[in-house]
């Protein structure tokens, strides 16, 4: 074999090993700055849990939303699933984002026909708790998966209006932040804001302008998707 090619492959071969530790060693360095950041799951969870005694979220408690008021307490807004099947949110505070003691004796949300409250004569399936049928928690309808955001003195919270696997749409609604630090749960009336015919999950508002428009990160199924609007 001619030692030309030989010293060339040699060198083609070093040069790529060469690039190869280098992305090695900024991989490493990314990892350790993200294990340096991770997160932990607590040695108590869950932070909540469902109260037997409450028909309206005995069979879950689970996908809240999270936000910290200007007092730096933590707000839960959790999916409570009734007995009934239904979904409705309920609320916990916190001062340290890790015990609850105070959580709503009643659901702060409730859906409304149309805006989640199924139909149980349009619903093509058991009009019951079923999680067989139902996958996603086990509901046949109603507020599921709250997403709250604070935007200067108002909480705004979008939600999977679930009326059947035939219309899964996106609700929005808000309240003023102080009458949710003092429970007064006077929401503005929910919108639709995902169009019908369309499988609509999880949308989530950011909470601060990016070039000067407002960021919606949304899944249009299968994907994830990022729309800007001016309001």
């Amino acid at each position: 074999m001619n030692t030309a090619f030989i010293l060339i492959a040699a060198s083609i071969c070093l040069v790529i090993f060469i690039c190869l530790c280098a992305l090695a060693a900024s991989f490493n360095k990314k990892r350790c700055a993200i294990q340096g950041h991770a997160l932990k799951r607590h040695p108590a969870n869950p932070v909540i849990s469902p109260l037997p005694y409450r028909e309206w979220e005995v069979n879950g408690t689970f996908n809240p939303a999270a936000f910290q008021d200007d007092e730096g307490r933590v707000h839960l807004m959790y999916r409570a699933l009734g007995d009934d099947g239904i979904s409705r949110v309920g609320h916990a505070e916190s001062a340290d984002g890790i015990n609850f003691p105070e959580r709503s004796s009643f659901p702060i949300f409730t859906p409304m026909k149309g805006m989640g409250m199924p139909d149980k004569d349009a619903v093509h399936g058991p009009a019951s708790y079923d999680p067989v049928v139902y996958g996603s928690g086990g509901g046949w309808g109603g507020s599921e998966d709250p997403r709250a955001v604070l935007i200067g003195e108002r909480v705004y919270m979008t939600y999977v209006a679930f009326e059947g696997w035939e219309s899964v749409r996106i609700g929005l609604t808000s309240i003023a932040l102080n009458d949710l630090k003092r429970e007064r749960w006077n929401w503005r009336k929910p919108f639709l804001i995902s169009p019908l015919g369309e499988t609509n999950k999880n949308w989530v508002i950011f909470p601060e302008k990016i070039d000067g428009k407002y960021a919606i990160l949304h899944s249009l199924a299968p994907e994830i998707q990022i729309e800007y609007l001016d309001s």
